[in-house]
This record gives structure tokens, sequence and C-alpha cells, in this order.
């Protein structure tokens, strides 16, 4: 092997290990990211609503694990609670929609977009190049996180509205 091609097989192992780790991280960087931003732009009770719903959403990902019961493709590089044996949502999937829909709604900026796009395509690479989630639970986890995010736009005005 020449010196440019083990070069180059060096990079895109590095570039691939990043990626892996920003993807595993995406929904911790997305939760951090949103709550941030809302305590800096939003009113503390907006913030506290918006931990409510993470804790909902993470609450609703076990239960929905718990039923459905599909395993995972693989357990070896995945987490291991005893509720994460199965797949189905992926809870990470899950997760990094429901902070991006919220970030992207509520914060229409450039840099916002890519940099939940990019957590978007971080996470869902490492899940499915890990073999900790098939394609289909990847989606399931996406539009079940897009729906929590939809139930939170809608009723959070009339929540934080009725507030003593």
């Amino acid at each position: 092997m020449e010196l440019t091609g083990l070069l180059q097989l060096l990079v895109h192992i590095y570039i691939n290990i990043k990626y892996i780790m920003l993807g595993y991280y995406g929904p911790f960087l997305l939760f951090l990211t949103s709550i941030i931003l809302f305590l800096l732009y939003k009113p503390f009770s907006f913030s506290i609503l918006y931990i409510v719903f993470s804790i909902f959403n993470t609450i609703i990902n076990i239960l929905l694990k718990i039923g459905i019961q599909q395993p995972r493709p693989s357990l070896k590089n995945c987490d291991k609670w005893w509720f994460n044996i199965y797949g189905m949502p992926s809870g990470h999937a899950q997760s990094v929609f429901f902070s991006g829909v919220l970030l992207m709604y509520y914060f229409p900026l450039t840099w916002i977009y890519l940099l939940v796009l990019s957590l978007w395509i971080a996470t869902l690479y490492q899940r499915y190049s890990s073999l900790c989630h098939s394609a289909f639970q990847l989606l399931i986890g996406s539009l079940v996180g897009i729906l929590i995010a939809y139930l939170f736009i809608n009723f959070s005005p009339s929540l934080l509205s009725n507030q003593i």
C-alpha cells in the first residue's frame, strides 16, 4: 500500500470515529443546546416544560420498547440497560428528532438547521452502522420524536398560559 493510500485510510478512519462518537452523543448535544437556547431566549417556565416533555419522551420510548419487544439487530455495541435489549423504536432517533424539530421551529436560523441536520445524520448513521437498530426502528423512533415535538408545539402555549 502506498503512503498516500495509507494516509487516506487513516483520515477516513479518523473521520468515521469522530462521526460515530458525535452520533452517539447526539441526543445529549441537542438536549444541552436546547436548554441553553431556551434559557437564554424563552421564559424560564418554557425551559421547565421542555425538560418535562423530554422526560415524557423518554418514558414513551421505554414503554414502546417494552410493549413492542422487537429485538435489536445486535446487542454487541449497544447500551446495556434492562429495557434496551429491545430496539423498537430507537431512543436516540426519537430524542434527536424531538429536540431538533423544536430547535428548528423556535430558532429558524441557518446555523441551527445545519447543527440539527448534522446531528440527525450522525446519530442515525451511528445507530445503524453499529447494528443497534434497523432502518425501520430508526424511522419509527424519528417519527415518534417528531410527533412528541408536534404535541409540545401545539400544547405548550395553553400549558404555559395556565400558570399561576
